[in-house]
């Protein structure tokens, strides 16, 4: 099957190596092997591809020793640097810069979701690392900061607060130290950090971790003062995501084999989903708000993925068949000509579609679809083969550019044995 103008083709014999030793090599290419990240200036999480890096180094025992280093210097870096918000929890957004200091101050609901369960990923690899530790301090933090009084998780903590002052309720002066802090305490942290800067005010440097200067016991209690003042002036964007929740979901299922009380999350923020999210076998998009905008692919495919791992991991008969019912109803709403679409309609014309969806900010919702197809019991037939077929598919773009398709270039590898 040839599609010269979208550059896509079945290839079932492109050797399943080759595709993940090319994914491997282009990222590792990109890679910051002395800050970690991707890329020289501005650093993102890059979850997708921190994530199927994961799985190849705990597959691969002969793998390139460097692959592993820097999985593990990119997520020492993003928890040790103000990536991470040491005082208040959580992650940021993005840094502004290659080292990791300078956040962009959002903290998007799916970035912290993702990352704790990365995190709990690692743990897995790595377990002595503190990993888990990261991961559910992440989880409290959503839980304390992004919960909606009525159920569900918000979306984001906005960048300004509610002064419109970037950063606002992150920043300290020495004033609002000597507020919280003894003369002791300021003495000692004096001669940790360089508490003078060019415009009076400074992000707190991490008080918790493993490699953190000072004394534990002295930061520890300095660190409780300086989370009295919250961040609670940083507005929340409160609308609910079927996809972002879905993500939470995930990570909370994740975290319950770490401690029951996740689990417990885990159960309430399904039966809220499964209340307010669906409805007879399709999706809402917003909670509250089904008026808003239609569901799109990658809504279905999150929320099929989460409810599919919550049912398997709890014994959930229906969540497993919700995630049954939500698959095949993707591909009778996305899937047109073999390419899929995010929307099911558009009122102007739109683009053929995808033939393979690469990784972005999310892991591809393809993927994500597929491995749903691929193993829910009660499937229909026809939706079995026709993602058992998708997984021969290669294209142009997936060919020069492997970096962006490693959890679609992953799966297929693994069908291939």
């Amino acid at each position: 099957m040839q599609d010269t103008e979208n550059q896509a083709f079945l290839a079932p014999q492109i050797p399943s190596a080759e595709l993940t030793n090319a994914f491997v090599s282009q990222t590792m290419l990109l890679a910051d092997e002395l800050q970690g990240g991707i890329g020289s200036t501005s650093k993102f999480p890059n979850v997708p591809q921190l994530d199927t890096l994961l799985t190849i180094v705990g597959n691969n025992k002969a793998l390139d020793k460097d692959v592993a280093d820097f999985v593990q210097l990119t997520l020492r870096m993003m928890a040790a640097r103000n990536l991470h918000d040491h005082v208040n929890g959580g992650f940021f957004r993005y840094t502004t810069d290659p080292d990791w200091e300078t956040p962009h101050f959002e903290k998007m609901l799916y970035d912290n979701a993702q990352l704790a369960r990365l995190y709990l990923r690692a743990h897995q690899l790595w377990p002595d690392q503190g990993y888990a530790d990261i991961a559910l301090r992440t989880l409290d933090f959503v839980e304390a900061n992004l919960k909606h009084p009525t159920g569900g998780y918000m979306s984001s903590l906005s960048a300004v607060d509610i002064d419109n002052k970037e950063g606002g309720a992150y920043f300290w002066t020495r004033e609002q130290l000597n507020a919280v802090l003894d003369d002791s305490e300021m003495e000692y942290l004096t001669g940790l950090w360089q508490l003078e800067t060019r415009t009076g005010e400074f992000l707190i440097p991490p008080l918790a971790g493993s490699e953190v200067p000072g004394e534990a016991a002295k930061n520890s209690p300095i660190l409780k003062k300086l989370q009295s003042r919250g961040s609670a002036r940083m507005p929340a964007d409160d609308k609910r995501l079927a996809g972002w929740n879905a993500m939470m979901l995930e990570a909370l299922t994740s975290a319950a084999d770490f401690d029951p009380r996740y689990g417990e999350r885990a159960g309430v923020l399904f039966r809220y989903m499964r209340d307010e999210f669906y409805r007879d076998g399709s999706l809402i998009r917003f909670a509250g708000n089904a008026g808003v905008a239609e569901a799109v692919f990658e809504d279905y495919a999150q929320v099929a993925h989460a409810f599919y791992n919550f049912g398997r991991r709890f014994g959930n008969e229906q969540a497993t068949r919700f995630a049954s019912v939500l698959t095949e109803r993707a591909q009778s709403l996305f899937l047109k000509n073999d390419r899929w679409q995010q929307k099911a309609r558009s009122l102007i014309p739109i683009a053929p579609g995808k033939w393979i969806i690469p990784d972005q900010v999310f892991i591809s919702p393809m993927t994500l679809w597929l491995r749903v197809a691929l193993e829910v019991p009660d499937l229909d037939s026809e939706v079995r083969a026709s993602a058992t077929d998708m997984l021969q598919r290669a294209s142009r773009d997936m060919l020069d550019s492997p970096y962006f398709y490693g959890s679609f270039i992953l799966l297929r590898s693994n069908s291939q044995g």
